[in-house]
């Protein structure tokens, strides 16, 4: 669980509101500090031939859902798939911040960009 504005939040209920959608291939949760307070944003692959649309109502829906602006974004465009290419693709959590302050509720995957080989 991490703390975003007073909203205890759990990646599993993110997750289980990205897994409704089958047009994304993969997405990585990633935890980050604004001027000292935690965010999340959620990067996203999305599947062959689906229009970024998606994008606006999956952020649409976690608004809704949580009652907070959880930013989604598009993985960059790459021969690739980078997000399940990264060495652990099941870990979907990410944490930008040293592993003391959270490292029960998050793994780290990588700290470079998200890259092909990577």
């Amino acid at each position: 669980m991490v703390v975003i504005r007073g909203v205890n939040l759990y990646p599993s209920a993110i997750e289980n509101i990205v897994l409704r959608y089958p047009e994304i291939a993969e997405f990585q949760i990633e935890q980050h500090k604004v001027e000292n307070m935690d965010e999340v944003t959620l990067t996203v692959e999305l599947a062959a031939g689906v229009d970024d649309t998606l994008l606006h109502r999956l952020q649409d829906r976690l608004r809704d859902t949580f009652s907070l602006r959880i930013p989604v974004k598009l993985a960059p465009q790459a021969p690739c798939h980078v997000l399940s290419s990264r060495p652990s693709a099941g870990a979907r959590f990410f944490n930008q911040e040293p592993v003391h302050q959270t490292a029960v509720e998050f793994r780290i995957v990588g700290t470079g960009p998200l890259t092909c080989g990577s």
